[in-house]
């Protein structure tokens, strides 16, 4: 993802390009300097720019290199596929459509780049279970953490945050049971709730019945947003593991989660 000061010049290119104005495209383009060659949208921009403009070599030559920066991004495969089928090399588009798939089978236009290319979606074989599960994090691209879902790219600060929120919220009733437990025996006149092992019961008072209400439902989000966050960042799903006896058996959700976010992540 391209850094603040850069991205309204790279929004700019790209409306230009959408408008068949590839000269003001490469002007704007221009203008971002010497550190645009790092980043992967500045190179494929300037390759669109390059083919619309008939110098079709150098546009090949600018998409394999947003392709080499960022491996993992499925618009720069697409990309250079079409680019590929234009000029001819067949062979090469249908294996560069075919990467772009398997990394996001979703992508808008993927499915029409196949049927122009001749293939057959149906016809290629699925990933087992076993890929999924254990098949290892795709590599980052140079230039940052890839991303499989745009809107949390586009929001990557404000998720980690929710994260680390949740891992906070889930040591507040842990901390509060520290002083006020829920489970005791019942004193002498005091009503009894649920009975549990030889007459204990469970007080339904409004601080406990609202800490535990807190304590499951922190469990499930943060149990969401780790399983969302390992299919956003392809982590291994391994991970996965350390958090369920932390959750289930020790009520402790936010320790699985911040093994995860500070180890798993990286």
């Amino acid at each position: 993802m391209a850094s603040d000061p850069i991205k309204p010049l790279l929004d700019q290119a790209l409306a230009l390009l959408r408008e068949n104005r590839p000269q003001d495209a490469l002007k704007i383009l221009d203008q971002i300097g010497e550190p645009g060659i790092r980043i992967p949208d500045q190179l494929s921009y300037r390759g669109l720019a390059n083919a619309k403009l008939g110098n079709q070599a150098e546009a090949e030559r600018l998409l394999r290199a947003a392709v080499d920066l960022a491996p993992t991004e499925c618009r720069h495969r697409f990309t250079l596929s079409i680019q590929l089928r234009e000029t001819g090399n067949l062979a090469e588009a249908k294996e560069q459509a075919r990467t772009a798939r398997k990394i996001d089978p979703k992508f808008p236009g993927i499915n029409e780049l196949y049927a122009s290319l001749g293939l057959d979606p149906a016809s290629e074989p699925k990933p087992t279970l076993r890929d999924r599960l254990f098949a290892p994090p795709l590599e980052n691209p140079a230039y940052g953490q890839f991303h499989a879902f745009p809107s949390l790219e586009h929001s990557a600060k404000q998720w980690t945050i929710t994260g680390w929120v949740l891992v906070a919220l889930s040591f507040l009733p842990l901390l509060v049971f520290r002083f006020h437990l829920p489970i005791h025996m019942p004193a002498g006149g005091e009503a009894k709730g649920l009975p549990i092992l030889g007459g204990m019961a469970i007080n339904s008072d409004p601080l406990s019945a609202f800490m535990i209400f807190l304590l499951v439902t922190v469990a499930i989000l943060s149990a969401l947003w780790m399983v969302t966050d390992m299919l956003d960042r392809r982590a291994r799903v391994l991970w996965i593991i350390p958090f369920i006896p932390f959750c289930c058996l020790c009520a402790m959700p936010g320790v699985g989660q911040g093994l995860y976010m500070g180890l798993g992540r990286k």
